[in-house]
């Protein structure tokens, strides 16, 4: 737990530094996806590697067909979480809303997979060296996660 509270704490302080170096702002509902993936982006971790449940045939491995099966873990835990009524920090959104942030959580939380490490570098160079272009909000999330 303490780890995830870590990490969400370290998406907080850079998404406001980036926020105040670019005067732009998360939207509150970017912002709490943000903090929900990073503090849940670890959750029931059993300990072992990606490809240490693979190499073993693990059903996990199985469960998850060799493709981010820790990330894939973290996430579906952390949806039968938001299941329990007590627990649900989405329940008051709407509909459109649940789903984008589902969508924004899962994103997240699969970003951490560091077989993806290479490819996220290499996106996040690209997306330095565009100043004058928009970047995508989803991407910066994803960026923040796998970083912190």
């Amino acid at each position: 737990f303490n780890h995830g509270v870590h990490v969400m704490h370290g998406c907080y302080l850079h998404a406001r530094a980036g926020i105040d170096a670019q005067g732009t702002q998360l939207q509150p509902l970017e912002m709490l996806c943000l903090l929900t993936s990073a503090i849940c982006h670890d959750v029931e971790h059993p300990g072992v590697t990606n490809a240490f449940l693979i190499k073993t045939g693990a059903p996990l491995a199985i469960e998850y067909n060799d493709r981010s099966v820790l990330e894939s873990l973290h996430s579906a835990t952390t949806f039968h979480i938001l299941s329990k009524p007590e627990c649900d920090v989405l329940s008051t959104l709407a509909p459109e809303q649940r789903q984008r942030a589902r969508t924004m959580i899962v994103g997240n939380i699969l970003a951490t997979d560091m077989a993806f490490h290479h490819e996220m570098v290499d996106n996040l160079a690209k997306q330095a060296s565009s100043v004058n272009e928009s970047i995508d909000p989803a991407f910066i999330l994803r960026a923040f996660c796998h970083l912190a």
